[in-house]
């Protein structure tokens, strides 16, 4: 369905609308024409491959400061609670992270989730690696390995659920902002 905008109030109209859904204008021929129909937004891939970069900063921002906060926690926890209670912390940084990433471009959704979580994915990747071919040298810290590989999909899935959560929100406000 094309719109236009209604020559009153600006709001997008139906090409076909007989009133105004805001003001209540009623419409006579030629009020709504195609050559004033909203185009669709196309973003530039320069505009996307920016939003990415910074994505991929910001994820590697957010992982920082969780690490950072693990540095403080009390270890009368232990090892595994520590642990526990750091990948909760990355989940909700990535959370927070994905939802105000896909609000604000909520057509890249869950995508934006991945860069995100990408510095982070490779750089746990690496260790990840590095602890596998300690095989040769010693034998697997299962522990580790677990652990990286927790964090590794707590970021990924709090990064991409945050960005699909945060696009939905941003696409019901359109169409709620529209109706009106």
């Amino acid at each position: 369905m094309k719109l236009s905008h209604c020559p009153d109030c600006g709001n997008p109209c139906s090409l076909t609308a007989t009133t105004c859904p805001r003001c209540g204008r009623v419409m006579k021929p030629g009020d709504l024409s195609e050559s004033n129909a909203i185009k669709p937004r196309d973003d530039s891939k320069f505009l996307n491959i920016l939003i990415h970069a910074l994505a991929v900063f910001c994820g590697g921002v957010g992982y920082f400061v969780a690490h950072i906060f693990f540095k403080f926690l009390p270890f009368a926890l232990g090892s595994l609670g520590a642990h526990l209670i750091w990948g909760l912390v990355i989940f909700i940084i990535f959370l927070v992270l994905g939802a105000l990433f896909g609000f604000v471009w909520n057509k890249l959704g869950w995508k934006l989730g991945l860069s995100l979580a990408s510095l982070v994915i490779i750089f746990l990747g690496f260790n990840f690696l590095l602890n596998l071919l300690s095989v040769f040298s010693g034998g697997v810290n299962f522990e580790s390995t677990a652990i990286i590989s927790m964090h590794t999909l707590l970021t990924l899935v709090g990064g991409c659920l945050g960005a699909y959560f945060g696009a939905k929100y941003k696409q019901k406000r359109l169409t709620n902002d529209s109706v009106v």
